[in-house]
């Protein structure tokens, strides 16, 4: 019988099942550039996978802030809404965006209703005294959302939109906050020096800030929060020009780094496990596609049998060749 000599074996067996032999190492991340937008800052997405993004944020207490549409189909880049004043993070909800505008000045720091599909914008929360240096607003489900404050690390609690809201937590560590996102009854809030923070909204220790215990990895400047559809969540390392991920038991490992990642801040992450990162350090919209799934192994006797058929056919095995 005539030798087969393949670097990969790959066959389609008992039932359909596929194993592969292949060596090596398993594939990572992938890292390519989705948009070139300016100064973009804050992230969302839509059903459709459409991508709406914060622009030209450095235009501090000027109306030349923008909300900007990828469109999921071709990447095509429209403008949903303009002549916001330093538009920061963006928080869908009900079916519409929110962001915070972080203008500098208490009539320009409130947190704006972006309405969908059209575009037309309104004040959701007026600025007031409480807000100071907001950047992003997170909706409980309750008809509650909170606020943070980079300027003083408070979190304003908001309990409608005509709540004038209240000092509700302020997280240790001083100036810094950055975003906040909720899941299943908990707060989780980004702080610059390095710490993400948890505050349960209701029940034993709601109202109080812990920070989240993670193993394996620390991040030196986490910025922005997203939580995919399996419950990991994943953080940008601004200062570090990195992505994080960190899995429902809580260890942290490096999940993505380098070009061309440059400064990133907001991320969100479609059903699919892409991530996309705004990227203001190169104005760009960064997309992180998965790793590949890996093949599924066999066991057992079926295992064996697979090996048996490898060996007769003179196919080179990860336990060296047949004889």
């Amino acid at each position: 019988m005539k030798r087969i000599g393949l670097a990969v074996a790959a066959l389609t067996l008992l039932a359909g099942t596929t194993v592969s032999t292949q060596a090596g190492a398993p594939a990572g991340p992938t890292m390519s550039i989705y948009a070139s937008v300016p100064s973009p800052y804050g992230l969302a997405l839509d059903a459709a996978n459409n991508v709406y993004v914060s622009t030209n944020v450095q235009f501090i207490n000027q109306p030349g802030g923008k909300i900007q549409t990828i469109a999921a189909s071709n990447q095509a880049i429209s403008t949903l809404a303009s002549n916001l004043v330093t538009p920061a993070f963006i928080t869908p909800n009900a079916g519409n965006l929110f962001v915070v505008q972080d203008g500098g000045t208490s009539a320009n720091n409130n947190v704006m209703q972006v309405m969908l599909p059209g575009g037309a914008a309104s004040s959701f929360i007026g600025g007031n005294a409480l807000l100071n240096n907001p950047l992003a607003v997170a909706f409980d489900g309750a008809g509650n959302f909170y606020v943070t404050n980079d300027g003083d690390s408070w979190v304003i609690k908001y309990t409608s939109s005509s709540d004038t809201g209240t000092r509700w937590v302020q997280v240790p560590g001083g100036v810094g906050l950055a975003d906040i996102v909720y899941r299943n009854g908990t707060l989780y809030v980004a702080h610059a020096t390095g710490t993400i923070w948890t505050i349960p909204t209701s029940g034993p220790g709601a109202g109080t800030a812990s920070p989240l215990s993670i193993t394996g990895a620390s991040i030196a400047n986490p910025v922005g929060l997203t939580f995919d559809s399996a419950g990991d969540l994943f953080v940008t390392d601004q200062s570090g020009g990195a992505v994080y991920k960190i899995s429902t038991s809580g260890a942290a490992s490096l999940y993505a780094s380098g070009a061309p990642l440059s400064a990133p801040a907001g991320i969100v992450a479609d059903p699919a496990g892409n991530l996309y990162v705004a990227n203001p350090g190169d104005n760009e919209v960064i997309k992180i596609a998965p790793p590949p799934q890996p093949v599924p192994a066999l066991q057992g006797w079926a295992a064996a049998a697979f090996l048996t058929l490898l060996a007769g056919l003179g196919i080179m095995t990860m336990r060296g060749r047949a004889a």
